[in-house]
């Protein structure tokens, strides 16, 4: 409890928050971390079209934004000689021609893998429109930031640790047991186990500093994946929403300034923002409407 308290207290100091929400777990023992920078350099593996790239530089864009200049994406044009500098490789399959089912990315740094190869870490980001497991490409926005928070080292809202918790749990899936989750997923995806008690958050690889963030830009909605939009995996709490907007909420927001504010200075350029003072919900969870695109929603308030 002292911990906690701490953190939240650190978190007060940085932001003028209280919130932030799940982050990799700051330890000596867990392999991962948040990069040695606020500037994080990337490649791009071959493939990519136009459309993937914009969507994808869009969102590093949002990002950036979105912490006042403080989170900064910087692209290496070099795909095959070692760096001294960490990077994170951006492909679209998972190597040796062997496409991805989902997108992926490693939950932050990792010195190990960045020292042994010298060819960085590896993120899947795709593009495929209908594809359940795409998170690039129209319709994909709020998903292609996701994989890049991960990568900074922001985990998912819908797999903490504390999800399904008496005697009010923030997510109410479907179905008590993964299998009868992975009948709910999209064929596609059959075994990734997404939203399994397998593949949840621990004490080992993450910390909590604040209560469930249903706005937060890890989160997903909740026939995301799934195999019908009328068989929903889960449901949150009467009256709680998924976020719809391809922006940070503010508890993503402090979550990242918590981790890399200390690269950044207080005042000018790349200034830590106040995050309270950038709420992108402040006005409601309504995604901005873009010309010649008119949002239809169901009676819950979720895109269709």
């Amino acid at each position: 409890m002292a911990f906690l308290i701490a953190v939240i207290t650190a978190v007060l100091v940085c932001c003028d928050l209280g919130q932030a929400a799940v982050i990799i777990k700051a330890d000596p023992s867990h392999p991962f971390s948040p990069w040695p920078s606020n500037v994080i350099t990337y490649r791009l593996g071959p493939d990519f079209v136009e459309e993937e790239i914009t969507s994808l530089t869009t969102a590093m864009e949002q990002i950036t934004k979105d912490t006042g200049n403080c989170i900064q994406f910087k692209r290496d044009v070099n795909v095959s000689d070692s760096s001294d500098v960490p990077f994170v490789l951006i492909r679209k399959d998972l190597g040796h021609n062997v496409m991805a089912r989902i997108c992926s990315a490693d939950p932050g740094f990792n010195a190990l893998l960045q020292n042994q190869r010298g060819k960085g870490q590896v993120a899947v980001m795709y593009g495929g429109g209908a594809d359940e497991g795409s998170c690039l490409g129209a319709g994909r926005e709020r998903d292609a930031m996701r994989l890049l928070v991960n990568i900074l080292g922001l985990q998912n809202e819908y797999l903490r640790q504390d999800r399904e918790d008496p005697p009010t749990p923030s997510i109410i899936f479907a179905k008590a047991d993964d299998q009868g989750r992975n009948d709910l997923i999209d064929d596609s995806l059959a075994g990734e186990n997404i939203f399994g008690r397998v593949n949840t958050l621990n004490a080992n690889n993450s910390q909590i500093i604040s209560p469930f963030d249903p706005l937060s830009i890890t989160m997903v909605r909740s026939d995301r994946f799934a195999k019908s939009p009328l068989k929903k995996v889960f449901i949150l709490q009467p009256g709680v929403e998924v976020g719809v907007k391809a922006a940070l909420s503010v508890q993503d927001c402090a979550a990242l300034i918590y981790m890399y504010g200390k690269y950044c200075p207080e005042k000018g350029s790349g200034s830590r923002p106040t995050c309270s003072t950038n709420d992108p919900y402040a006005t409601g969870n309504k995604p901005e409407i873009s010309i010649g695109v008119i949002p239809a929603f169901d009676a819950n308030g979720n895109p269709i």
